[in-house]
């Protein structure tokens, strides 16, 4: 058992280096307009019309509720800019503005103009007209939620005429429905079935995709065995390999994810000894265990949600035998099985029934196992 604690140790040391982290900001003008490339669950593309967009990005689908008067925002953003609109009165100039609403409410606004390196004329009947080739771009961006309005604008003076233009409804659109329809063409970008000028890279907008990883697992756990209540901690591995591994021209809002596992579970029981010492007794299991995830995106019908509590219930079949064991509290030969098992509060917390037995399910005991995921 040390050989295989001292495995388990060194693989996450060495999965922890080389687990990707996010590049860090250091530049203070960096710092405080920096939105979170991972924190970014939607990303929608509205059509504006004579060549200009708007990319829309959030955390969730529900932070859209914040920009569902996006016309008052647009409003309250122009008359912010009013003193600075002689600072970028050149048509010529390539201009990045972005505006931040912090978490205390605070706004802040960044302007950067650069110059073309070449100058570009177009000719007409001998006449020239110099020419802007790259689009000026307005951000407005919500520190909390984490929510990215982008206009790509030939001119960032239009934006003023898309007060009124329907933004409001295009986003209450996208906001109203969790099962709205979209036409895909291949793997090429799909669009709203209502709304034509609405498009994203995958139905519902997800920009994160469910990719194939190995992963640590480490948890506190606390069980009852018998009359006992038994603290434990895991420690292992686990795989999760998508669906995509086995249907790879599969494009749907509904993936299945499959996890294996094996993980170290140390069960600790407190009792007196002869000499009336209180004494901790270890029992170890190994154990391995499979699940799958119906990982549709949108709500599942297990799900209940209310009051911020999110309860999920997921199929999972998990199998642990002693391998170590220390007083007479469990039989020798004994196992561990569970059954399904409820995730709540963004999956760190779990709750697992299963059955205790040795020797062909002889002494069948009943279990309860609360998990805290780290």
């Amino acid at each position: 058992m040390r050989h295989l604690l001292l495995l388990m140790l060194g693989l996450t040391g060495i999965l922890s280096d080389l687990c990707a982290q996010e590049k860090k900001v250091t530049v203070p003008a960096e710092k405080t307009f920096y939105f979170p490339p991972a924190a970014i669950d939607r990303r929608f593309r509205i059509d504006l019309g004579k060549g200009n967009h708007l990319i829309l990005e959030a955390d969730a689908l529900a932070s859209l509720d914040h920009f569902t008067n996006i016309d008052s925002l647009l409003l309250v953003f122009i008359s912010d800019t009013k003193l600075l609109r002689d600072s970028l009165s050149d048509p010529l100039t390539t201009k990045n503005i972005d505006y931040l609403v912090d978490t205390s409410g605070r706004k802040k606004i960044r302007i950067s103009q650069t110059r073309p390196q070449a100058t570009t004329f177009l000719l007409d009947r001998q006449d020239l007209a110099l020419l802007k080739l790259e689009q000026d771009t307005v951000t407005i961006m919500l520190a909390k939620p984490l929510i990215r309005a982008t206009f790509y604008l030939n001119q960032w003076s239009e934006l003023e005429s898309y007060v009124a233009f329907g933004l409001n409804d295009k986003v209450r659109l996208l906001r109203s429905s969790k099962r709205v329809v979209w036409t895909t063409t291949g793997r090429g970008p799909v669009h709203l079935g209502a709304d034509p000028a609405i498009s994203a890279g995958r139905p519902g907008g997800y920009v994160q995709d469910y990719n194939d990883y190995i992963k640590t697992l480490i948890g506190a756990n606390i069980q009852n065995y018998q009359r006992y209540f038994v603290p434990s901690f895991s420690l292992g591995l686990k795989l999760h390999v998508s669906n995509r591994i086995f249907r790879p021209n599969a494009y749907s809002t509904t993936h299945i994810g499959h996890e294996l596992g094996l993980a170290w579970e140390p069960n600790f029981f407190f009792a007196t000894n002869a000499q009336g010492h209180l004494q901790t007794y270890r029992n170890d299991f190994v154990t391995v265990f499979y699940a799958f995830d119906f990982m549709t995106r949108v709500a599942p019908p297990t799900e209940v949600s209310g009051n911020g509590l999110r309860l999920n219930i997921f199929p999972v079949l998990s199998f642990g035998w002693l391998t170590h064991r220390e007083g007479e509290f469990m039989e020798k030969n004994t196992f561990r099985l569970g059954l399904g098992r409820l995730k709540l509060n963004k999956d760190k917390l779990s709750l697992e029934p299963g059955i205790y037995f040795h020797d062909f399910f002889k002494t069948v005991t009943p279990g309860l196992k609360l998990s805290l995921l780290f």
